[in-house]
Parts: C-alpha cells; sequence; structure tokens
C-alpha cells in the first residue's frame, strides 16, 4: 500500500536506516563527529548518465570496497513503492535533504581508513542544492566533514530514458560544471576520466588509488 505523503515515506526511509533513530537530528552536533574526517577513498563524480554505477559495480566484482550511490537508491525506493517520478522530483528541497541524509549515513557506517571507491561522495549534493537554488543554511558543514583522497570526473556518455534521473541536457551541464567547481573550491585534486569501454576506466581508476 502506497504512503500518501512522500515526506512520510523519506522519513520512514532513513529512520529505517539509523536503526530507529531520529532521522530530524541527523545534520545536528550530537549526532555527527565533531571534526573533520580524513578517508581513505576515492569519489567518483561527473554528470548523470555518465556510466559511473556500471564501472562502480566492475570495480566492486574485482574486490574493490565500494559505496554505491544513496541517489538512486532513495530514488528507486520511492518508485517502488508507487510513486511518480513528478511527485519524486516536485519537491526538491525534500528529495536533496533526503539523499544527503542517506549519504551520511553510509559515510558513517564505512570505516574511514579502509581503502574504499564511492560514488556521488557529500559534495555532491552541495552542487545540486547550488543549481536548485535550495536551502542548506542550516547544515553548511557537512558537505566538507568527510575529506576524500582525490575525485575521479566522469566525462559524459549520450542521455538514456531513465525515470531515476530526469534530467535535460542543460540540466546535465550544469551538474557538471558545479559538480567539478565544487570540489575544486574545496581544495581536491581532481582526475579526469574520459570517455572510454569501462574495463579501461576502471584501469585508471584503479592506477589513481594506488593498487595497480
Amino acid at each position: 500500500m502506497k504512503i500518501v505523503n512522500l515526506k512520510l515515506f523519506f522519513d520512514n526511509l532513513i529512520t529505517k536506516a539509523l536503526n530507529g533513530k531520529d532521522c530530524s537530528r541527523i545534520f545536528s552536533s550530537d549526532f555527527l563527529p565533531g571534526q573533520q574526517i580524513q578517508t581513505n577513498w576515492f569519489a567518483i563524480t561527473g554528470p548523470p548518465c555518465a556510466g559511473k554505477t556500471t564501472v562502480l559495480k566492475a570495480l566492486e566484482n574485482r574486490g574493490f570496497p565500494v559505496i554505491h550511490e544513496r541517489g538512486r537508491f532513495v530514488i528507486e525506493s520511492a518508485l517502488a513503492a508507487g510513486f511518480s517520478t513528478n511527485e519524486i522530483f516536485e519537491d526538491q528541497q525534500l528529495l536533496q535533504e533526503t539523499i544527503l541524509k542517506a549519504k551520511i549515513i553510509a559515510h558513517l557506517e564505512n570505516p574511514p581508513q579502509k581503502l574504499t571507491i564511492l560514488e556521488d561522495g557529500i559534495p555532491e549534493s552541495l552542487a545540486y542544492f547550488s543549481i536548485e537554488n535550495l536551502d542548506a543554511a542550516s547544515f553548511t558543514h557537512v558537505f566538507d566533514l568527510f575529506r576524500y583522497q582525490k575525485i575521479l570526473f566522469f566525462d559524459g556518455l549520450p542521455l538514456m530514458n531513465d525515470p531515476a534521473r530526469p534530467h535535460n541536457p542543460e540540466k546535465i551541464s550544469q551538474l557538471a560544471k558545479m559538480k567539478k567547481q565544487v570540489h575544486q573550491e574545496m581544495g581536491y585534486e581532481i582526475i579526469e576520466i574520459p570517455v572510454l569501454p569501462v574495463a579501461e576506466r576502471v584501469e585508471m581508476i584503479i592506477k589513481s588509488t594506488g593498487n595497480n
């Protein structure tokens, strides 16, 4: 049975991930670490439909620890519960806050010293908040709380029909520029990953981690 209220559905989704804890406190100082955390993680980023998920799955098959994209998890969970794409994307503030909460949970669950490759890290959310002109004033401290080793930026591929990513070409271009910008402003080294066969992209990433 579909939950009529999308906010209630998202709150239940995050509360379940927190094992019943109050999801409204997730941005507070008593929930988050008290200082910036330097990790041994490498973040894959880039525009939607850039082949990131496919490469991440290939890396996982090679035995690398990974953190899968939380945005897709949130959106596909809502689609599976019966919400339409329009309903999910209508309230961008609610959607992006929920995705950010899901990312924080995934980050807190993963040991920072463990070499990990992840898709769409927390700074990604800042790009979406900026593009959509959303309010992030109460949790700006979250975006640079976890520090990654390197940012692996994927060049885009041709757009595909994907209900979890209903972006137009103009929005895709804006997001690509903003994602690169927010990482650069945070002082990250960005490794460009061009459009190549999956196996070649995988080898480039492995080489970037120093595990080749």
